[in-house]
């Protein structure tokens, strides 16, 4: 299994040339091929309305649709990063990629103590793979469902979001040392993450409750 990479920018759907034609009202296909023009057509408010207006199912990817999320509350933040982390909700989204071990597609679980413990006995690249999944699930139940985590934490003595933020911000820099990260240039993004992981994690609650509204069984 290959690492997540920062890929929405750069794995726009057709339909997602075509939606961001209507709502700029013109072609863009010369201006996604630059990079300084892409942006700035991604980036667009008046992308970003068209987006909020759209009616369900949406017109567009989701890769589309949670690059221009992100990128919205995580302004400060460089594009990379908003990039890895809506390609990682586009790549949950996909099957049971969430709870998937990177590297033992038989094994699956929700919960990091059993991840911390297979992580203990890999080396190398599947230590790597790992290491950045523990932080990509970390960021995102405590981004995405934070409710749903401590209310696990109140009634059933679960670990709390200050346990998911310690891991996670711990694993993405551990994952960013390794050598994986750098042969995939992931090793900027992935510290960039684990050093500033509360503020993105919070940037993701907003995306959360202003845009998403998923819920799960409590």
């Amino acid at each position: 299994m290959m690492p997540i990479t920062p890929s929405c920018r750069s794995q726009l759907s057709a339909q997602d040339v075509e939606f961001i034609a209507s709502a700029l009202g013109t072609d863009v296909t010369s201006l996604l091929v630059d990079d300084a023009t892409r942006d700035a057509v991604l980036e667009s408010d008046k992308l970003f309305q068209a987006l909020l207006d759209a009616h369900a199912p949406l017109p567009v990817s989701p890769r589309l649709y949670f690059y221009a999320l992100t990128r919205r509350v995580l302004a400060h933040h460089d594009r990379a990063v908003a990039d890895y982390i809506a390609s990682v909700l586009a790549e949950f989204l996909e099957g049971d990629r969430w709870q998937t071990l990177p590297g033992l597609p038989d094994m699956q679980t929700q919960y990091v103590t059993d991840m911390l413990t297979v992580l203990a006995d890999l080396k190398g690249d599947r230590a790597f793979l790992l290491q950045a999944h523990v932080g990509n699930f970390s960021l995102f139940v405590t981004g995405i469902f934070p409710s749903h985590i401590q209310h696990r934490a109140s009634v059933r003595g679960a670990p709390d979001i200050s346990f998911y933020e310690k891991v996670g911000s711990a694993h993405y820099r551990l994952a960013a040392e390794q050598a994986g990260a750098r042969s995939v240039g992931l090793d900027g993004v992935l510290h960039a993450i684990g050093d500033d992981f509360n503020k993105v994690r919070r940037g993701l609650n907003r995306v959360s409750d202003q845009f998403l509204h998923w819920s799960v069984v409590q």
